[in-house]
């Protein structure tokens, strides 16, 4: 029987860590707290964004997390000594199969895994995706049964003293899940009551399956909001933000952006209202909807968030202008030689890690992934490379200075920095040139159209009642504070009673 390593290096999972937070501007996390302390059990998430899912769990989990992917990621260069390293077990799908491998074969080398990772569910956590499949669409696809045969394989095994093991869902949200230096979140979600599941079932018992793998599909669509669209999920997200900028504006707060945490709990809010009202009030729902979208479209048009409503232009474009002049000369005059050296260094080296994930990966989901695993290696490769030539033809090409290192090993050295230090400026200045200029014409709109504004602005208004209205009566997970904030997570309870809206 073939022997998987059980616990991931922790040099690895540092290095990992590091890598996850430089792809990512800001990684949250929440629901700490659900997660056992004897640390044994499976964890299950749904797989919107290839490998980039398993790296966030595998950083994020305050436990060691033993992982199963399939066999084909473990002949990639780099990327299967890394996953050899992090104790990731083989799988062998039916559908990656080699034609000239007999199904025996393949079967067994399955099982091997599978009672591999019930062993290491014992006293680790094995996490597995039992989509089967990275994707998409804004719910879980349909589940396999992997993920039920593994948890009951793993009871059989606790039988003889040891405790129940968990099935903990976790909840992963992406801010732009395509985009490089966006937000993520890692929700823990309490474990999943499996306490109705028949004593003495066993992994080849259907009905057991059935049942099991129907409890993780349920609450996997709880814990991410599963949406039928992507219409209605972007619909569900302009609620979210008109309901928090108008509360905060009632209430005369100084409105700060939302954090993933409280952007996950303000959506479930909607996404729990929106789901009870479908069904008792559908046409009101669609005219709601309806007039959402409407009011989100013009604001598209004038290139306006909701909050930009609220904003006394004249005051503050009055206020802004010298600040505006400061970022101006930091942004456009003095961060561009270091954004160039960042692109001319990181470039070549981004060019070559588009080619090898795009080759090395079965979908775009993948790609991610990949480019972030070899990019550990590739991009560091780079800098130094930089230096060695720089070091090396120094006495050539530099003319001699007071500001020039006389001895090789201090102009490599300063090389690699400053190509480091280029590459990370690169990476946010378009995110700050972006975001400066946003500000910019923001202030021009609401300078030029406030006839506009105020009709928005009185829309915005008249949608709020309407939708506090139409949530009256049921009770949303969380709670909200005057500013529009949204804290405290907790479970829906059923539609009693008279709570507040959302």
């Amino acid at each position: 029987m073939t022997s998987y390593p059980t616990r991931a290096f922790p040099y690895w999972i540092r290095l990992l860590r590091l890598v996850v937070r430089a792809f990512f501007r800001k990684v949250e996390i929440t629901g700490i707290e659900h997660v056992p302390d004897d640390g044994s059990g499976i964890v299950v998430a749904w797989h919107p964004n290839g490998l980039v899912d398993g790296f966030l769990i595998l950083t994020c989990c305050p436990q060691p997390v033993v992982f199963g992917a399939r066999h084909g990621l473990f002949s990639i260069p780099l990327l299967g000594y890394l996953l050899r390293s992090l104790g990731t077990v083989p799988l062998y799908r039916a559908q990656d199969a080699d034609p000239s491998t007999p199904e025996r074969n393949r079967r067994e080398a399955n099982t091997a895994a599978l009672n591999h990772m019930a062993d290491a569910a014992l006293d680790h956590f094995v996490a597995v995706f039992p989509e089967g499949v990275t994707h998409d669409a804004p719910q879980p696809q349909q589940l396999r049964s992997g993920a039920a045969r593994l948890w009951l394989m793993t009871r059989e095994r606790a039988a003889a003293g040891q405790g129940c093991p968990v099935i903990l869902p976790v909840g992963l949200h992406y801010d732009k899940k395509h985009a490089f230096r966006s937000r993520a979140l890692v929700a823990f979600h309490p474990p999943i009551d499996l306490t109705n599941v028949q004593e003495g079932a066993h992994a080849d018992n259907d009905s057991a399956i059935q049942w099991v793998t129907a409890q993780i599909e349920a609450t996997l669509k709880h814990v991410v909001h599963a949406t039928e669209s992507w219409t209605v999920h972007h619909t569900m997200e302009r609620v979210r933000t008109l309901v928090r900028a108008e509360r905060s504006a009632r209430a005369g707060a100084t409105l700060k952006p939302a954090d993933m945490a409280e952007r996950s709990l303000g959506f479930g809010r909607v996404w729990h209202a929106y789901r009870e009202r479908r069904f008792t009030q559908p046409a009101e729902t669609d005219r709601i909807m309806a007039a959402v979208r409407d009011y989100g479209d013009a604001l598209r048009m004038l290139r306006l968030s909701d909050v930009d409503l609220d904003v006394n232009a004249a005051a503050r474009m009055r206020r802004r202008w010298p600040m505006l002049l400061v970022e101006f000369a930091v942004v456009f005059f003095l961060m561009p030689p270091f954004v160039l050296l960042g692109y001319a260094v990181s470039l070549p080296a981004a060019f070559l890690l588009r080619i090898l994930s795009h080759n090395w990966s079965e979908s775009r989901k993948e790609q991610a992934g990949l480019k972030l695993a070899l990019g550990m290696v590739v991009l560091p490769a780079t800098w130094l490379l930089v230096g060695v030539i720089v070091g090396w033809a120094r006495p050539t090409i530099w003319t001699e200075n007071a500001f020039t290192p006389r001895a090789p090993i201090y102009a490599a050295t300063m090389a690699i920095v400053l190509c480091a230090l280029g590459s990370a400026i690169a990476l946010r200045y378009q995110r700050l040139a972006t975001e400066l200029i946003r500000g910019l014409r923001t202030l021009i709109t609401r300078s030029r159209k406030t006839d506009t504004v105020a009709r928005l602005r009185r829309r915005r208004s008249e949608l709020f009642d309407q939708l506090m209205e139409f949530s009256r009566g049921l009770d949303l997970p969380g709670s909200v504070a005057a500013d529009g904030k949204v804290t405290s997570q907790s479970e829906p309870k059923p539609t009693t009673g008279s709570g507040g809206g959302m």
